[in-house]
C-alpha cells in the first residue's frame, strides 16, 4: 500500500485527512492512486472532481501507470463531477453524480450522501479539492461548519475521508483550521536538489491515535504510478 511507508499501517477506518500542499505537489496523483488500491481490493471509493472531469482525471493518470480496468475497478469507484458545470458540458457516465453549484455546501453534502448510498463501512472519499469547493463559498466559518460536519458524519459510518486543499490559496489561518479540524494531516511539497532537479516529498504531520513516521520521503514516479522512498 501507498502510504504504508509513512504509516506502517493501511489508513484506519474513520479517518479524516487534510491533504496539503502547493499545485503541482502530487496531491491528486497521490489520491487517484489510493482510489486505484482500494478498487484492487473490491473497496468502495466515491471521488468528488473539482478541476476535471471524471474521464479526463482517468485518462490524465493512465500514462503514469495507473490505469483502472473499466469492467472491474470501476464497479467499485463512483463520481461525483463539479466541474462539467463550469464548461457547460454534460454529465458522464462511470457512476457520475452532478453538482451544478459547488459553492451550495448543501447540494454538494446531498450528491456526497446519493453516491455513497448504501455502501459500507471501509468505503473511502476523496474531495478534490476542498479548495475547489471554496472558491464559490467564501465564508470561511461555513467552509469550516460544512468540512466538520462532513467528517462527522462519514467518520461515524466508518468511512475514510481524503479532502485536498491548495496550500497558498487561501488564508493561512483557514487552511490551519481545516487541518485543525481533520485531526490527521498529510503534506505534500516540492524542493530542488543539487542539481535543479525538482523533487515531490511527503510525510504525516499527524493521524489521530496512530503512531506515524513524520519525516519527509520523497515520492518516485514509477511504471505502476508514485511510490515512496526512503
Amino acid at each position: 500500500m501507498l502510504l504504508k511507508k509513512l504509516l506502517n499501517q493501511e489508513i484506519p477506518d474513520g479517518t479524516t485527512l487534510a491533504c496539503i500542499g502547493k499545485p503541482g505537489s502530487g496531491k491528486t496523483l497521490l489520491c487517484i492512486k489510493l482510489a486505484y488500491e482500494y478498487t484492487q481490493r473490491k473497496k468502495n471509493v466515491v471521488y468528488l472532481t473539482t478541476e476535471n472531469t471524471p474521464t479526463r482525471l482517468l485518462s490524465l493518470h493512465e500514462h503514469l501507470g495507473i490505469r483502472f480496468d473499466i469492467a472491474n475497478d470501476l464497479q467499485y469507484l463512483r463520481f461525483i463531477d463539479a466541474h462539467s458545470w463550469k464548461v457547460g458540458a454534460k454529465g458522464e457516465g462511470l457512476s457520475t453524480t452532478m453538482i451544478s453549484n459547488p459553492g451550495n455546501f448543501s447540494e454538494v453534502s446531498l450528491a456526497i450522501n446519493s453516491a455513497s448510498k448504501d455502501l459500507p463501512e471501509g468505503t473511502l472519499v476523496i474531495i478534490d479539492s476542498l479548495s475547489g469547493l471554496m472558491l464559490g463559498a467564501p465564508d470561511e466559518t461555513r467552509i469550516k461548519n460544512f468540512f466538520h460536519v462532513l467528517s462527522q458524519r462519514l467518520n461515524q459510518k466508518g468511512y475514510t475521508l481524503i479532502a485536498i486543499v491548495e496550500d497558498g490559496c487561501h488564508d493561512p489561518k483557514l487552511t490551519l483550521g481545516l487541518r485543525a479540524l481533520a485531526h490527521s494531516s498529510l503534506l505534500m511539497r516540492v524542493t530542488e536538489d543539487g542539481m535543479g532537479m525538482m523533487n515531490r516529498e511527503i510525510r504525516i504531520a499527524e493521524l489521530l491515535g496512530c503512531d506515524v513516521n513524520t519525516k519527509w520521503h520523497r515520492i518516485r514516479v514509477t511504471d505502476t504510478g508514485p511510490e515512496i522512498g526512503g
